[in-house]
């Protein structure tokens, strides 16, 4: 996990930023076969900011991601 979190992190700030998190949502739509079918837009990177941001910063930090 921390492999695939460092990939993410690209400026290496320790946390997932927002700018950061569609390159991720694209990378898995294209690994589970569904970049066809849904999109990596706002909406989806909300939703999944209010689900897994649980100290609601608008980042991910290492702690939030299992």
């Amino acid at each position: 996990m921390r492999e695939a979190f460092d990939k993410f992190d690209r400026d290496r700030s320790g946390k997932i930023e927002r700018s950061e998190l569609k390159p991720l949502f694209i990378e898995i739509l294209k690994l589970i076969g569904l970049e066809d079918v849904l999109e990596a837009n706002e909406e989806t990177i909300n939703n999944f900011l209010e689900a897994y941001d649980t100290d609601k910063s608008g980042t991910l930090s290492r702690g939030e991601v299992k």
